[in-house]
């Protein structure tokens, strides 16, 4: 997958053993965000899930949460009803079958469900095509505590962007219209948005340069890397070793 993801950005179905899949549209990313986020969940992110949402102390319940660990995201998924609707509900969006009969596209869906590796390649072939972000966890409960107090901390310093800003930036910086940017793959639409902002900082650096001394410029045509993955976990020595003396 990755040697295709240089063709990513014109926006173009790709050939997959389970036929042709295509990108899913910037509004149809927004409009289904509840069932993205479902897809991109492995194991572990719905073992905490649970421990989050159980808060009593039925022990059979524990012990069905605690038995989650011991089976695939394809055992898992496939048990939960609201799972498999968002599999579902996303797989009929970009299975791109000739004739795009529903008949097709059931016997396609049919195919990917029949097995775990079926399964999994799919989750992967459309997580990568739609930058579908499988956040790490880590199966120490606090190494993940840490991670996802870090991860808190993170987004209340970081300047909020809507879809709405990403989508106003686009339009104010390269003329395109909201109807462009709604129909545009969500790999086109950052790209783009991020290029708008590496053009703006190209500009900027190269006026400060007639005036100051020793300012970098960066290309406004530099590589950007939208594939990217931020590593947020740690092994437990890890932990041990950086923060152990503040437990004591």
């Amino acid at each position: 997958m990755k040697d295709l993801r240089e063709l990513y950005i014109l926006g173009k179905p790709i050939d997959t053993k389970f036929g042709k899949v295509r990108f899913l549209k910037y509004h149809e990313y927004a409009n289904n965000i509840e069932s993205i986020q479902l897809i991109s969940m492995n194991v572990l992110h719905i073992y905490y899930q649970y421990k989050k949402i159980n808060k009593g102390d039925n022990p059979e319940i524990n012990e069905e949460i605690e038995n989650i660990k011991e089976h695939s995201l394809f055992e898992v998924a496939l048990s939960i009803d609201y799972f498999i609707e968002a599999y579902l509900k996303i797989y009929r969006l970009v299975l791109d079958v000739e004739g795009g009969e529903t008949e097709h596209i059931d016997n396609k869906i049919k195919e990917i469900f029949e097995n775990e590796d079926n399964f999994m390649l799919m989750r992967s072939i459309v997580m990568d095509m739609n930058l579908i972000k499988e956040e790490e966890v880590n199966p120490n409960p606090e190494i993940q505590e840490y991670i996802e107090a870090g991860r808190e901390l993170e987004r209340a310093n970081a300047e909020k962007q809507s879809f709405s800003d990403i989508a106003s930036s686009i339009v104010v910086g390269s003329g395109l219209t909201y109807e462009d940017v709604a129909n545009m793959s969500v790999l086109q639409v950052y790209a783009t948005y991020y290029r708008i902002a590496q053009m703006q900082s190209y500009s900027t650096t190269v006026l400060y340069s007639t005036v100051a001394e020793k300012v970098k410029v960066d290309a406004w045509n530099k590589h950007i890397d939208l594939f990217e993955t931020k590593k947020a976990g740690m092994k437990m020595s890890e932990f041990n070793k950086k923060y152990g003396s503040l437990f004591g």
